[in-house]
């Protein structure tokens, strides 16, 4: 794990519409053809240049909240508690990249 991340502009856009996704849609809608961050760094199963892959130093968001969240009844709390964590650690990375 990164304790400081460079971004770019494009960077900042693509995790502000991600995490305004989240917001909209904790339940559901969030597969990798459909997430902001994924339609610009997704391809062949790799993440190359993905903030939330280069914070991890893992691909397909290994290493957060997201596994759990995908496995969780869909509309429970636990699940809209898990959005907001994934919402919380996409803000975080947001201010790790602050310059």
């Amino acid at each position: 794990m990164k304790y400081a991340l460079t971004l770019t502009k494009a960077d900042r856009v693509a995790l502000r519409a991600e995490i305004r996704s989240w917001e909209d849609a904790p339940h559901g809608g969030h597969w990798p053809e459909n997430r902001p961050l994924c339609a610009i760094y997704y391809s062949d199963g790799l993440c190359t240049g993905c903030p939330v892959c280069e914070w991890t130093e893992l691909v397909r968001c290994q290493g957060t909240p997201y596994y759990i969240w995908h496995a969780a009844i869909p509309g429970s709390v636990k699940k809209a508690a898990l959005a907001r964590s994934i919402v919380a650690l996409l803000r975080g990375l947001l201010a790790l990249g602050d310059d």
